[in-house]
């Protein structure tokens, strides 16, 4: 992987990303750190699915920083996680996978369907698991503390 080719895809998943926040209605103050954590999410994906040679693992760590980033921007800036973690896991979302599934079954190449249906599904639920995982922990470790009894 060239630098050059990281930049262009680090800008790619940013201008993606920060549209599709326009397009949902974000936020304006969600739009560019959602896009910036998305590209930063799928740079981590490609950096571990190539250095390791095993992609489900780029996957939950990338969808794991996008989640922790965006439970960190939430309690910043005292909005939803969902405001910031939706638009940051459009970049990891297995839409080829789907479409390869959808083709296959058209065709009625059943083990292709299978294989690449399977592929899909496991990637969706890695995404879903990270996103769950860290969601579980944010709760756990950030939960504000209950306002003390001052009744004397």
């Amino acid at each position: 992987m060239t630098s050059l080719l990281c930049l262009r895809d680090l800008a790619v998943c940013f201008g993606a990303v920060f549209l599709y926040g326009i397009f949902m209605s974000a936020p304006r103050k969600a739009l560019f750190l959602s896009a910036l954590s998305g590209a930063v999410a799928y740079f981590v994906y490609r950096l571990l699915a190539v250095a390791l040679h095993h992609e489900l693992i780029g996957y939950f760590a990338a969808a794991f920083l996008a989640a922790a980033s965006a439970e960190l921007f939430a309690r910043f800036f005292r909005m939803p996680a969902t405001v910031f973690v939706m638009p940051s896991l459009i970049p990891l979302v297995p839409g080829i996978g789907l479409y390869r599934s959808m083709l296959c079954l058209v065709q009625n190449d059943l083990d292709g369907f299978l294989a690449a249906g399977t592929r899909t599904v496991l990637i969706s639920g890695i995404i879903a698991a990270a996103v769950a995982v860290t969601n579980s922990a944010a709760r756990h470790i950030l939960r504000r503390k209950p306002a003390e009894n001052t009744e004397e």
